[in-house]
């Protein structure tokens, strides 16, 4: 694929939600593309549409309209079995509540994605420990998450949601409950992944995503408006 190839290709994508108060528009016709490397920030107000549209992006909702391409196929086109799969091959999703098994090691949580796939057992261990290298977490990989700060369990669930080699990371308010040094760091991580050829969108209302930010787009009522950062 040429270097303009989008890895993300959205187009006219909306999602509404019937409430006792109405229908809710959580995104409406939502258009954007992004490439392999850049970091895309989608800041805005709890409430504005940006879980719905992390969801969406991810194969864990369908949409009511518009079309999602990743790598060129079709999310909303896809079953369940095949949008699974693509969480397992090339979508990861990393959440404000990282979601680790506590009776698990951080080995083993971060190998649970490859054992799903059916990697062999050793094979499976040493791929993980390969990803917690990547985050800088060569040095916890026997302990449990309960034993771990916020930000080596965000972590872990980077590692985790990109152990699976996906080129495509969606990240729901990653730094929500980390104090503004520890979210800086998370940041920082970003963009060095996406320096090894990694798309990263983060959904954010922090305001430090901005500053790493290759693309900021502003989301307001279930709509984006698109800019270029810095």
């Amino acid at each position: 694929m040429g270097a303009d190839h989008a890895l993300l290709d959205v187009q006219g994508l909306s999602r509404a939600f019937d409430s006792p108060a109405g229908t809710v528009r959580a995104v409406e016709d939502v258009s954007f593309t992004a490439r392999a490397g850049q970091l895309v920030c989608v800041h805005g107000a709890s409430g504005s549409g940006k879980s719905t549209l992390v969801n969406l992006l991810s194969g864990l909702l369908v949409p009511d309209a518009g079309q999602i391409l990743v790598d060129s196929v079709s999310i909303g086109g896809a079953t369940d079995a095949e949008r699974s799969r693509l969480r397992l091959d090339t979508i990861g999703v990393v959440f404000q509540d990282v979601r680790l098994i506590e009776e698990f090691t951080v080995l083993e949580n971060v190998a649970l994605p490859l054992e799903a796939k059916r990697v062999r057992h050793g094979e499976a261990f040493r791929r993980a420990a390969s990803a917690l290298d990547g985050v800088g977490l060569s040095g916890v990989l026997d302990r449990f998450p309960g034993t771990l700060s916020g930000g080596q369990c965000q972590r872990v669930g980077i590692a985790r949601a990109l152990v699976g080699g996906q080129r495509l990371l969606l990240a729901d308010e990653p730094t929500g409950a980390l104090d503004p040094t520890t979210s800086r760091e998370v940041f920082e991580l970003f963009r060095a992944l996406c320096g090894d050829g990694v798309l990263v969108v983060v959904c954010s209302h922090d305001p430090q995503a901005l500053e790493f930010a290759d693309v900021a787009m502003e989301m307001s009522g279930g709509r984006l408006r698109i800019g270029v950062a810095g």
